[in-house]
């Protein structure tokens, strides 16, 4: 399983709407597969960017010529701006030291792009299970999504003590 977290720098979603000096919020990705996965990452053009590179080199995590990866049970995190909007989905077997790569260069999940996936047109190449971000000051949505179809099962916990509304 693929799990997003995702944390807020202050102690509280109240608190966001309270201090203006609230910048940012930290993902952590982890990968729960028994296998390596390459994490890609698509920001909604015209939006400010994370600290994380758009499917591409983060140093603590690099292999295969820089792409950001993620041996199996290992996570990361990374900081996307109070006011993101993007896509987080995961790429399985990929290979990248082909002439040309391109969204096939992964069994599932590839971009457009290849190993750094375009940011205007990189999200991914379907089937690719995506976590969905529409980050703001005052109302945040997120979610899992299969519009693309399912790779990988996915997961988006709230790790700041924000209630949890109840299932029905």
């Amino acid at each position: 399983m693929f799990t997003m977290k995702q944390s807020l720098v202050a102690s509280s979603v109240t608190a966001i709407s309270l201090f203006a000096d609230v910048s940012a919020r930290e993902l952590t990705i982890e990968n729960n597969c028994p296998f390596t996965i390459w994490p890609a990452l698509f920001t909604t053009p015209g939006l400010p960017t994370p600290s994380q590179a758009t499917g591409n080199a983060d140093l603590r995590t690099t292999s295969n010529n820089g792409s950001w990866t993620q041996a199996a049970f290992e996570s990361l995190s990374f900081d996307v701006p109070d006011t993101w909007g993007g896509r987080i989905w995961a790429r399985r077997d990929c290979n990248f030291d082909v002439p040309n790569p391109g969204p096939n260069s992964c069994l599932d999940g590839g971009c457009i792009g290849g190993l750094v996936c375009d940011p205007k047109i990189g999200t991914g190449v379907p089937p690719a299970t995506l976590a969905e971000f529409t980050l703001t000051t005052s109302t945040d949505n997120y979610d899992v999504s299969l519009v693309d179809g399912y790779n990988l099962p996915m997961r988006i916990e709230n790790s700041k003590g924000c209630e949890i509304s109840p299932r029905t």
